[in-house]
């Protein structure tokens, strides 16, 4: 009967951390995106005559590459937790999330962020990611239609990737 009780426990305790943690790691899931999707935004606005984020796929392109398997977890988790800190921040100077700041509040959380260590390099991972995304070969899943080679005046190297290697 212990050893019966003891299973059933258990089973209810680990049935309660997946209803706690399930939902809240979905929303997350859609915050963290959202969140990045306005970041990049602010880091790399619309400018004439440049391609635009979503020409050159970089929220897709992120996503991606925290889906591939030789990125380090240490290295998503920098992402993920950058995004945590930077709403965190967000929380504390203007009781809002990031993406419910106006521009200029975004644009100062930014600046502010950006004397902090990790500020620094989170925002230089996430411009470098931009950057992969408007010159990488199609077949990664950015520079679509070659906007990024088009806008430099890039020609490729032969032989291009026939399929993602990474």
């Amino acid at each position: 009967m212990f050893l019966s009780s003891k299973r059933l426990l258990l089973k209810h305790l680990v049935l309660l951390a997946a209803s706690l943690v399930l939902p809240k790691r979905l929303h997350g899931d859609a915050l963290l995106w959202q969140t990045i999707a306005q970041v990049q935004h602010d880091l790399f606005p619309a400018s004439s005559g440049v391609p635009t984020l979503k020409e050159i796929a970089a929220t897709t392109y992120l996503k991606r590459v925290m889906r591939e398997t030789r990125v380090t977890q240490e290295h998503k988790a920098f992402i993920r937790n950058g995004e945590r800190w930077l709403n965190e921040t967000s929380q504390e100077q203007y009781h809002k999330s990031y993406t419910a700041l106006n521009a200029s509040q975004r644009q100062a959380l930014l600046q502010r962020i950006s004397k902090e260590s990790w500020g620094e390099r989170w925002i230089a991972t996430l411009l470098t990611y931009i950057m992969e995304a408007m010159l990488c070969d199609p077949v990664y899943g950015g520079n679509i239609g070659e906007v990024g080679w088009k806008w430099l005046h890039h020609t490729p190297g032969k032989p291009r990737p026939s399929k993602a290697l990474v």
